[in-house]
């Protein structure tokens, strides 16, 4: 089974930056349910601010997961031990991982993509950690982080980290056979990065990217390697209105049976 882990990881980035907070619902009762939460009302007017983090990310993950009939789980031990703190080994937890079906006897199921998910703007360290797990646990890996917003700065100094970060697992990357996605969704500004990473054809990837933003909307200058999408390019994934009229879902017309 292939998993077209790209899109996935483009519903999910559509979907997040379509979904609404508590301080502004949806308007019908087709609207998605799922909306970001709010922090407590401050100041005098009791305004509330929406908390964005990686948790909204993770559950429109397992429902698209879901209406694909694909197997997953979360918060999965991993099959590698780590000793991110103290000195004693120890399982550790994968966010999300996919299984697909093996034929041979008896069947079962076998790890096929690893998915971490994180928010703003982490240390290199805590993306080293991430990192190393999805480089050892021997499946392709998809490394899904969520942005509130971005200036021009904002990118470039992420990419800056994962790199460093990288370079922290030198051996680790070189030996790595099997991809690595990253996949960064800008809230504010609806706006979707992409791009797939193979450590042995990429010894030393050059994670950066050129772009301004002008009248809150991002212009790519040179994509460097990355795929990229604005709001308007997820129009295939959006709902399609209705071209029935109103009329063509009567049972029957006045005077008719």
């Amino acid at each position: 089974m292939v998993i077209d882990t790209k899109a996935i990881a483009r519903k999910v980035a559509l979907e997040l930056c379509e979904m609404p907070s508590c301080s502004s619902p949806p308007k019908g009762v087709d609207s998605a349910s799922l909306v970001f939460p709010c922090y407590r009302p401050t100041g005098s007017n009791g305004q509330q601010r929406t908390r964005v983090s990686e948790a909204e990310a993770r559950i429109l993950s397992c429902l698209t997961l879901d209406k694909l009939k694909l197997p997953f789980a979360v918060e999965v031990p991993t099959l590698q031990r780590y000793t991110f703190t103290g000195k004693t080994e120890m399982s550790a937890r994968t966010d999300l991982v996919v299984y697909s079906p093996r034929s041979d006897a008896p069947p079962k199921l076998v790890r096929s993509l690893a998915i971490e998910f994180k928010a703003h703007n982490p240390r290199v360290e805590a993306i080293r950690k991430e990192l190393e797990k999805l480089l050892r646990e021997q499946c392709d890996a998809l490394w899904f982080h969520l942005l509130r917003n971005a200036d021009s700065k904002t990118v470039p100094a992420l990419m800056e980290k994962f790199t460093r970060a990288i370079g922290g697992l030198r051996d680790l990357w070189n030996k790595c056979t099997h991809t690595l996605a990253l996949s960064v969704a800008i809230l504010e500004k609806k706006f979707w990065l992409y791009r797939t990473l193979v450590p042995t054809h990429d010894p030393t990837p050059d994670l950066s990217i050129d772009y301004v933003v002008r009248r809150q909307e991002i212009a790519i200058r040179d994509t460097r390697g990355w795929d990229y999408e604005d709001y308007e390019d997820f129009e295939d994934l959006k709902p399609k209105a209705s071209s029935s009229s109103p009329s063509d879902h009567a049972i029957g017309r006045e005077g008719e049976p």
